[in-house]
């Protein structure tokens, strides 16, 4: 398979990866927007039945926001017209960290949380609470800075022929500076808006990669 026929195929993929870890991950704590604000809160307080769901949301989760997207990076770094090399190659590294600081979380979601959730000990929802603590510092302490880098190189690759997709990318940009800005400073109002923007559009950004990377490609200078 050729890399621009991979693109759709990866694309589209991680966008039903990630609309189905929204959809799972939301059954068991909640489609409100202060879920996500919430992480810790809500996964300690879920109840044994939600276990399985907890466990197939983050494996989807890991596929959907993480690896399939990385995959994506490493192919779009020779396929998008880059104003320079240093903002492909530093969007490139961002990029990666980004993906693999976050599927680090996402696998430790589904492979520490679920026992926990099903155990009647008492020290488990301790426990459970110090893992997924642990993941949020991963999603959105430290992820939201290299994920920011990355939307902000593609924005500014993408903006001479495909400035609807380039704005798209800066509202991705943005949610990831709030997201950061609004857990750094505890600031619930700001980390909701940045989570909306942010996990929002990105699975259909990414189901639409084949056509937004369209017409776009050439090597940077």
């Amino acid at each position: 398979m050729t890399n621009s026929r991979a693109i759709p195929v990866l694309g589209i993929t991680g966008g039903v990866f990630a609309i189905t870890s929204a959809l799972l991950l939301g059954s068991a704590i909640g489609f409100d927007p202060g879920a996500g604000a919430e992480l810790v809160e809500r996964i300690r307080e879920a109840r044994p039945s939600d276990a399985g769901v907890v466990r197939w949301g983050a494996i989807a989760d890991m596929l959907g926001y993480y690896l399939l997207p990385a995959a994506l990076v490493v192919i779009l770094r020779d396929r998008l017209t880059w104003p320079s090399m240093f903002v492909r190659d530093l969007a490139t590294v961002a990029g990666i960290v980004y993906a693999t600081i976050g599927a680090i979380g996402a696998a430790m979601l589904a492979a520490a949380a679920p026992p926990l959730i099903e155990s009647a000990r008492p020290e488990s929802r301790f426990l459970l609470g110090t893992v997924t603590r642990v993941v949020e510092g991963l999603w959105q302490w430290l992820e939201a800075v290299p994920f920011t880098i990355w939307a902000v190189g593609v924005a500014l690759a993408l903006r001479p022929s495909r400035p609807v997709a380039a704005a798209v990318f800066g509202v991705l940009a943005l949610g990831g500076i709030l997201v950061w800005l609004g857990r750094i400073f505890a600031l619930d109002p700001v980390l909701i808006a940045g989570l909306a923007l942010w996990l929002g559009p990105f699975p259909f950004v990414l189901a639409t990669a084949g056509s937004w990377s369209r017409g776009a490609f050439g090597r940077g200078a």
